[in-house]
């Protein structure tokens, strides 16, 4: 078979049988704006369109975020929203090759580049200050996108136009956009705000388990490597982005869990923007046993007592 057959037997003929999963079963995290065209905009505003469609957009979107649509003259606006049901892939034979599969798009009342850039959020975009050129899968901030909510009530449109995020209560005010993000602003403040210090904990421990793999939990505390092949860690801490369903917390749990084994640990714990998840030696590290707190949860007095009781610096 020829290499251009190769790929038309790929692209044309396997894609028939292969079904996705499209299907969306947690809120919004994150918010991208991408491009369209006036024929772009002509095809979907009827809402006569295909239930899905493949769209220009970033390689690092994820499965249930949202994306924006700027259309171009003689529209100059954002006009239109859509839930991301793929994560964002690379094809290289689409003319905008960064793609993303999104739901059926929805169309609103136009917000014009021109109330953008007099609007006390929006003004300071970078994207705005550049009249929205190049705009083909950029991130936003939650504040913006918030502040477009404002904006469409005020032009009439329903608050639901705009699908609501998922809140996320933590004590800094920042946008959360991958593993690097949690670790930094929801795990490390945490373990300060546990009482410990940054010269308590080693982030990426080299731990070599079965033969010769090497492995790297997140966080490992009060950690004792003199002995190579005989380390212990007090504790372990291992971060996520999303933790949203039962297998990703699943795969999670028994990643942590080896770990914990191998170095002897008295507990661990997992991190994603849903909130911890705790599991402790007393309980042989059972999954059926595992405590769950949101990030509200851990507000209560009571439940922040409980995870500084399996937390605390001295044993």
């Amino acid at each position: 078979m020829k290499p251009e057959e190769f790929f038309a037997f790929l692209y044309g003929f396997v894609g028939n049988f292969i079904k996705e999963n499209l299907e969306v079963n947690s809120k919004p995290l994150r918010i991208w704006i991408t491009g369209g065209s006036k024929e772009d905009y002509e095809t979907v505003r009827d809402g006569s369109g295909d239930e899905h469609h493949i769209w220009s957009g970033n390689t690092e979107v994820r499965k249930s975020d949202l994306q924006l649509i700027y259309f171009r003259s003689p529209y100059s606006g954002i006009g239109a929203i859509s839930t991301c049901l793929s994560d964002g892939f690379y094809d290289p034979f689409d003319y905008y090759a960064s793609r993303v599969i999104t739901s059926k798009i929805k169309t609103f009342e136009f917000v014009t580049l021109k109330e953008l850039r007099e609007n006390p959020v929006w003004k300071n975009n970078f994207l705005v200050k550049m009249n929205m050129q190049g705009v083909k899968g950029q991130i936003i901030s939650h504040a913006e996108y918030q502040e477009l909510r404002k904006i469409l009530v005020q032009k009439g449109e329903k608050s639901k136009v705009l699908t609501e995020l998922e809140n996320v209560i933590i004590e800094t005010d920042v946008d959360l956009l991958n593993e690097q993000d949690v670790e930094q602003n929801l795990l490390e403040p945490l373990l300060i705000k546990l009482g410990f210090k940054s010269e308590n904990w080693v982030r990426q421990l080299p731990v070599r388990m079965g033969r010769g793999e090497r492995n790297y939990p997140d966080y490992a505390l009060f950690v004792n490597n003199k002995a190579k092949g005989d380390e212990t860690a007090k504790y372990l801490w291992e971060a996520k982005y999303r933790i949203s369903n039962a297998k990703q917390l699943s795969d999670t749990f028994f990643q942590a869990k080896s770990y914990a084994r191998r170095l002897n640990s008295l507990a661990f714990g997992l991190i994603a923007v849903e909130g911890v998840w705790i599991s402790q030696k007393e309980d042989d590290f059972e999954f059926s046993k595992i405590k769950n707190y949101s990030w509200l949860e851990l507000k209560n007095s009571q439940n922040w007592a409980e995870l500084k009781k399996v937390f605390r610096r001295k044993v």
